[in-house]
């Protein structure tokens, strides 16, 4: 599948969930141990791994019992081979105490072959954390650390410390595809 075939199913997949409310182009387009992760801290009930399609599916199910979509909007598509990120904002309304937020988002795919296998959204859900009275999130016990020092960044003030002689680096390589900016999607039924 290309980068731009890879687009395409996304695009299919949030047209789909803004006209229906509905993933299931998303559940026909995984794999069996995939991994969906919405990035919240623990104490919520979209908090933690939701794996395989069972998981996944009742990540979904139970979502409109949690919150309620008022606005979607897609600004953009990135991929490469591997990985398609989703850049986008929403406005939701906690069913528990009615709190409506803001929150702009990336969604980052991640693909095995022609199908999904990660699924992770980095967005601003703290307004669901307080709803919950759950902690703010903390990095995972695992959590990977930098062996090579703080790294400058030209134009920015750099870190205290010796810097780095590296120049500028950009996730995006020559394999990338942007896709054309797409006009926002109507709200979840």
């Amino acid at each position: 599948m290309t980068p731009d075939e890879k687009i395409a199913l996304l695009r299919s997949v949030f047209a789909e969930f803004a006209r229906t409310g509905t993933p299931q182009v998303l559940i026909d387009n995984i794999t069996e141990d995939a991994v969906y992760k919405v990035s919240v801290g623990p104490g919520t009930p979209v908090s933690g791994d939701f794996v395989g399609r069972e998981g996944i599916t009742g990540y979904f199910r139970d979502l409109p019992t949690i919150i309620e979509h008022l606005g979607l909007n897609i600004y953009d598509y990135l991929a490469n081979d591997n990985r398609v990120v989703v850049l986008g904002d929403q406005t939701l309304r906690t069913k528990k105490g009615g709190v409506v937020f803001f929150s702009e988002w990336a969604a980052v795919f991640t693909f095995r072959g022609d199908k999904i296998c990660h699924f992770l959204s980095i967005e601003n859900v703290g307004a669901l954390s307080n709803v919950y009275g759950a902690p703010p999130a903390s990095p995972p016990a695992h959590a990977p650390t930098s062996t090579q020092g703080p790294i400058s960044i030209p134009g920015l003030i750099s870190p205290p410390g010796p810097t780095s002689t590296r120049g500028p680096t950009s996730s995006r390589g020559p394999s990338s595809t942007r896709g054309p900016n797409s006009s926002p999607t109507p709200a979840a039924a």
